[in-house]
C-alpha cells in the first residue's frame, strides 16, 4: 500500500536519479521527494490516532469515496429528492426578488431620504386666498383671526400665512391678496375629505373677507423619489386639453396603491396663471412649481406618483399603471410610463425573461458540446446531475435568506451560470480521473475511491478558492453585491457537495457504463502523449520569448482601461424600444429640469428665531445664493446648470440682474412653518434643488461634490436625492475595492500555498491571473465604453459609462473562475513532481492531463455566460461578455503559454517556500497524495 511503503522508508527512483533525463539528482531535489515522504508520514501517524485501519491511512475523501459506493442507491435517492423539493421551494424567490438594492443604506443620502420621510412626508391639503378690502398690511387683524380658526380645524398639523411669514412671495403686487397654506402631516387624515371641508365651511364672504379655497389634497411634499413619473402628450397643449388631462388624474387617483399625485394639471388654470405672471410667488404656492412640470413645447405634463409603501410596491404599482394607462390612448393622450418603479419592473420581468432565453439556447447546444467533450451519451449528462443540486438548492436557499434580508434578481444569473459551469468542470475533471482508473484495471469501487481521493480533493480546494473568493462581495454595503456573494457562495458550496456526493454514486451504479453510447472512437480515457503535452515542450524549449511576447500582449490589450469612465447604471441598459426606457427619454428630451429627481439637503438643529450660526435663517440663505450663483462667484459651469432652489430662505432671497442678494425684513417671523421644507416640531430644515441634468450625469456628481464640499455649508448639513445616492453607490465601490483586491490576494496565497506548499507559485496566480482581468477590462472599455466592435455583443444604448457594479462582478466571477482551472493544472503538476518528476516533466504531463478539461471546461463555461448576450440588459450583456472573455484567456493564453514559460524560467524555485512555512504547510496543508508510488522498499 502507498502509505505503509512511505512511512516504512520506501524510496523513490527520483531519488537517485532523475527519471526523464537519467542524470544524478541534485541535493535540493532529493530534498523534494524526503519533504513528500516525510509529509506523507506525518498525515499516516496523525489519521492513525483516529483510526483503526491498520492497511494504511484512510483520510476523509478516501472514507467518502468508500461510503458512497456502498450506499450508492440510497445516496442518489436522497439526493434527488431534496432535488425535488429545492426545486418546489426556490421558484419561489422570484417573488421576492427585486431589481434594487445599489444604494449605500449607511450614506448621506441614504439618511436624507429616510429624514425625508420621518420630518417632511404629508401634503398641502389646500390653499386659501384672502382678498382684504383694503391692505394686508392694514386688515391684518381680520386676517389673523380667520387664520388662527382654520389652524383649529381638526386634521390641520399648521398653516402657513403671509401674515405670519410677512413675505412678498405670499402677496399678490396689489397688496390686496394674502395666501394660506394648510398642511396635513397625519397619515391617518383623509385629506380629501378634510380639504372639502375646509373650502365648504371658509369659501365665500368671511366678514369683510372674501375668500377663495384651492383644494390640493394631493400637493404632497417630503417624497423625493416618487415611485412612478408619467409624462402625458396631448394633441393640442396642455391648457387646451386640460379636461382629458384632469380626468386622467381622477382615474389614476382610484388606482390601488397611490398615495397621491402631483401634476401640472393639479394645479388650477387660474393659480398657473397667476404664477407665470408672478414667478417669486410660485414657490410658496406649490411645492413644485409648473415650471418643471410642464414641457417646453408645452404640450406635455409631468405626473409624479406616491405609492403608500404599506400597500404595494413602486415595481408593481408602475406595472398595474402602464396596463392600464400605458401608450397611446382613444382620448387622444399619450402617457408615456417612466419612473423608478417602471424601470425597475422592466429590468425585474426582462431579467427573468433573459434567463429563460439564454437556458432555452444554452442547454440544446452545450448538450452537443459535452457529447464531444466527454465522448459518451451517459457521460455527458453527469453534469446535469451536479448542476440541478447546485441550482435548485441554491434558489431554495436564496428564497429562505430573502425572507430576512433583501437580494437582488440579477443573483439568479450567477446562480444559473455557476451551476451549470461548475457542474461541467467537476464532472469533466472526476469522469477523467475515475476512466484513468478503469483504463489502468481498477476495480469500481477502488476507482471511485481514488478519484474522490484525488480529484475530489482538487475539486474540493477550487470550491473553497472559488467561495473565498465570491465571499469577498459581503464586504460591499449595498444588497446587490451582498446577493452576489450569498448566491455565489451558496451555489458553489452545494455544487462542490453534489461532485463529491452524488456523482461518485452515479459513476459507481454506472461502472463501465460510464462509457457507454460512445460518440468519439478510441479510447475515452486520458493519454499521456497529445497536443499539450507538444504544446508545453514548445513553450518549455522557448520560455524567453514566449513569456515575454504573452506578458506583453495582454499589458497592450489591458491598457484601454485606463480610459475606463465607471459610473452607475440607470434606464439607458434597458434596451431603447422598452416604455420605461422610452418614457425616460421623452422626460429628459422634453422637460427642462429633472422635477422628479431633486438633490435635497438638510440641516439640523435650525433656528429660525436665530439670525446667526450654522441653523440660522442667513446662513442658509447665504448657502442658497451660493447655490445661485452669479458670474462673480466660481464654478460658473456647475451653476448654470441649476434650474430652482426652495427652500425657507427663497422668502428673503431676491434675484436680480447684479446677482442673488440676501434680504431679511424687519419684522419678519423667520420661524413660519413652510411645508416640505421646516419641520418646526423637530427642528429639520430642508433645501431642494432642481437641475436640468439627469442624475446619474457626471455633471450631476460634480454638482454633489461642490455643495459638499462648500465652506458656507450649514453645520451638520447632509446632501441627499437621486444624484447623491448615486455619487454614493460609487463612492462605496471605490472605498471598498482595496479591502476586496487584499481578500482576494490573501485568500489565493493562502490556499494555493496550503495546496502546494510553494509560496512563488500562489504569487505567480495572482500576478497572471491580475493581468488577464486587466485584458478584459480593456477590451469591455473598447467595446462598451468607446464603442469599439460593439456588433460582437448585439445592439444596447451607448453612455460611454462602464458600469462600476458589474465590473466588480466581472473580476470577482473570473478570478474565481481562474483560480479554478489553476487548481485543476497545479493539481496534476504537483502531482507527478510529488511522484519525482523533474519540473519540466511534470509541466508537460500536468498540462497534457489537464489542459483537455481546463480549455474544454472553459469554452463550455463560456458558452452558458455568452448566452448572457441574448439578454436585452446591458449590463447583463457586459456580465456575459467580460466573463466568457476573461475564462477563455485564462484557459488558453495564461495557462498554455504564461504558466509553461514561467515554471521553466524560475525552475527548482517554482517549489519553494522558507523553512516555518514549509514546516506548517506539511501539518497543515490541502495538498493531494499522489495516485501512485512505483518505488520499492
Amino acid at each position: 500500500m502507498l502509505f505503509t511503503d512511505v512511512a516504512a522508508g520506501g524510496w523513490h527512483p527520483a531519488a537517485a536519479k532523475d527519471t526523464a533525463s537519467g542524470r544524478a539528482t541534485t541535493a535540493i531535489e532529493r530534498r523534494e521527494v524526503a519533504t513528500t515522504r516525510l509529509r506523507l508520514s506525518c498525515c499516516c501517524r496523525l489519521m492513525a490516532e483516529h483510526s483503526n485501519d491498520t492497511r494504511g491511512c484512510p483520510c476523509m475523501f478516501e472514507r467518502l469515496g468508500h461510503f458512497t459506493v456502498r450506499h450508492a442507491k440510497a445516496a442518489l435517492a436522497v439526493y434527488i429528492a431534496i432535488v425535488i423539493a429545492c426545486g418546489g421551494i426556490g421558484w419561489q424567490a422570484f417573488a421576492n426578488l427585486k431589481a434594487e438594492g445599489y444604494d449605500d443604506p449607511g450614506s448621506d443620502s441614504a439618511k436624507v431620504t429616510q429624514l425625508i420621510h420621518e420630518n417632511f412626508d404629508g401634503a398641502t391639503v389646500a390653499k386659501i386666498f384672502i382678498k382684504v378690502p383694503h391692505n394686508v398690511d392694514a386688515d391684518g387683524a381680520l386676517a389673523a383671526q380667520l387664520v388662527t380658526k382654520i389652524k383649529d380645524e381638526p386634521g390641520v398639523t399648521y398653516v402657513d400665512a403671509y401674515w405670519r411669514a410677512k413675505s412678498s412671495t405670499m402677496v399678490d403686487p396689489t397688496k390686496k391678496i394674502g395666501l394660506v397654506t394648510v398642511v396635513s402631516q397625519d397619515s391617518n387624515v383623509d385629506r380629501t375629505a378634510l380639504a372639502a371641508r375646509i373650502a365648504k365651511k371658509y369659501s365665500g364672504k368671511q366678514g369683510a373677507l372674501t375668500v377663495q379655497v384651492v383644494q390640493t389634497p394631493n400637493d404632497i411634499f417630503g417624497a423625493s423619489d416618487p415611485a412612478v413619473v408619467l409624462a402625458v402628450r396631448t394633441p393640442h397643449g396642455i391648457e387646451q386639453d386640460r379636461t382629458l388631462a384632469e380626468a386622467l388624474l381622477g382615474k389614476l387617483s382610484k388606482v390601488p396603491g397611490v398615495a397621491s399625485l402631483q401634476s401640472y394639471w393639479s394645479i388650477p388654470a387660474s393659480v398657473v396663471s397667476q404664477m407665470d405672471q408672478s414667478p417669486q410667488v410660485a414657490e410658496s404656492l406649490w411645492t413644485v412649481p409648473t415650471s418643471v412640470l410642464r414641457s417646453t413645447d408645452r404640450m406635455s405634463g409631468m405626473v409624479l406618483v406616491n405609492a403608500r409603501s404599506d400597500n404595494v410596491s413602486a415595481t408593481d404599482l408602475a406595472h398595474t399603471i402602464e396596463t392600464k394607462f400605458g401608450g397611446q390612448g382613444k382620448d387622444g393622450l399619450k402617457v408615456y410610463v417612466g419612473g423608478r418603479g417602471a424601470v425597475d419592473h422592466a429590468l425585474t420581468s426582462r431579467t427573468k425573461h433573459d434567463i429563460t432565453l439564454a437556458e432555452t439556447i444554452t442547454i440544446p447546444l452545450l448538450m452537443l458540446m459535452l457529447l464531444y467533450a466527454f465522448g459518451s451519451v451517459v457521460a455527458a449528462g453527469l453534469p446535469f446531475i451536479v448542476a440541478a443540486g447546485a441550482v435548485a438548492g441554491s434558489f431554495a436557499a436564496l428564497w429562505g435568506v430573502s425572507q430576512v434580508t433583501s437580494i437582488s434578481v440579477f443573483a439568479t444569473n450567477l446562480v444559473t451560470g455557476f451551476g451549470l459551469g461548475l457542474g461541467i468542470d467537476y464532472a469533466l475533471l472526476m469522469v477523467n480521473r475515475f476512466r484513468e482508473c478503469l483504463k489502468r484495471g481498477d476495480d469500481i469501487e477502488t476507482a471511485i475511491v481514488t478519484t474522490v481521493k484525488t480529484a475530489g480533493r482538487t475539486v474540493f480546494v477550487s470550491g473553497l478558492t472559488v467561495a473565498l473568493t465570491l465571499g469577498g462581495l459581503v464586504v460591499f454595503p449595498q444588497y446587490f453585491m451582498k446577493s452576489f456573494a450569498y448566491g455565489g457562495m451558496i451555489v458553489v458550496t452545494l455544487a462542490v457537495a453534489s461532485t463529491l456526493i452524488a456523482l461518485p454514486a452515479v459513476m459507481a451504479l454506472a461502472g463501465e457504463r460510464v462509457n457507454k453510447f460512445k460518440v468519439l472512437p478510441g479510447d475515452l480515457a486520458p493519454s499521456d502523449e497529445g497536443v499539450w503535452k507538444r504544446v508545453s515542450l514548445f513553450v518549455m524549449r522557448r520560455a524567453v520569448p514566449v513569456f515575454l511576447v504573452t506578458f506583453i500582449g495582454l499589458a497592450a490589450l489591458a491598457s484601454p482601461a485606463f480610459t475606463a469612465n465607471f459610473g452607475q447604471i440607470d434606464d439607458r441598459s434597458l434596451p431603447a424600444t422598452d416604455t420605461a426606457a422610452t418614457a425616460q427619454e421623452y422626460i429628459r428630451n422634453n422637460f427642462d429640469s429633472q422635477a422628479n429627481s431633486p438633490i435635497d439637503i438638510l440641516i439640523p438643529n435650525f433656528d429660525c428665531a436665530s439670525t446667526t450660526g450654522g441653523g440660522s435663517i442667513p446662513t442658509m440663505a447665504n448657502y442658497v445664493v451660493y447655490a445661485l450663483g452669479t458670474q462673480s462667484q466660481p464654478n460658473l459651469e456647475l451653476k448654470k446648470h441649476i434650474t430652482q432652489v426652495s427652500s425657507m430662505a427663497q422668502r428673503y432671497v431676491r434675484n436680480s440682474a447684479a446677482g442673488s442678494q440676501f434680504k431679511g425684513p424687519a419684522g419678519g417671523n423667520y420661524c413660519t412653518p413652510m411645508p416640505g421644507y421646516y419641520n418646526p416640531y423637530t427642528k429639520w430644515a430642508r433645501i431642494s434643488i432642481l437641475t436640468d441634468v439627469p442624475a446619474r450625469d457626471a455633471v450631476s456628481s460634480q454638482i454633489i461634490s461642490w455643495l459638499r464640499d462648500n465652506p458656507g455649508k450649514p453645520q451638520g448639513a447632509i446632501v441627499g436625492g437621486a444624484s447623491a445616492i448615486y455619487q454614493d453607490q460609487q463612492d462605496a465601490i471605490t472605498k471598498h475595492m482595496p479591502f476586496l483586491l487584499g481578500w482576494l490576494a490573501l485568500t489565493t496565497l493562502l490556499v494555493l500555498f496550503l495546496f502546494t506548499g510553494s509560496i512563488i507559485l500562489p504569487l505567480k496566480a495572482v500576478v497572471m491571473n491580475a493581468l488577464s482581468l486587466g485584458a478584459t477590462l480593456g477590451v469591455l472599455t473598447l467595446i462598451f465604453g468607446h464603442h469599439y466592435a460593439s456588433w460582437l455583443v448585439g445592439g444596447f444604448t451607448g453612455t460611454g459609462v462602464l458600469d462600476s457594479n458589474t465590473l466588480v462582478l466581472v473580476g470577482v466571477v473570473a478570478f474565481g473562475l481562474s483560480m479554478d482551472y489553476e487548481v485543476f493544472l497545479l493539481a496534476r503538476i504537483k502531482e507527478e513532481h510529488d511522484r519525482g518528476a523533474d519540473t519540466d516533466t511534470a509541466v508537460s504531463l500536468g498540462l497534457q492531463r489537464s489542459g483537455r478539461i481546463i480549455t474544454t471546461a472553459a469554452l463550455l463555461l463560456a458558452v452558458v455566460f455568452a448566452a448572457f448576450l441574448f439578454s436585452s440588459i446591458t449590463s447583463i450583456k457586459l456580465l456575459g461578455f467580460g466573463v466568457a472573455f476573461a475564462i477563455l484567456v485564462d484557459a488558453t493564453i495564461v495557462r498554455g503559454l504564461l504558466v509553461p514559460s514561467f515554471m521553466k524560467l524560475a525552475g527548482r524555485w517554482n517549489w519553494w517556500a522558507p523553512k516555518p512555512l514549509a514546516k506548517f504547510q506539511r501539518r497543515f496543508g490541502l495538498s493531494e497524495a499522489p495516485l501512485e508510488w512505483t518505488g520499492k522498499k
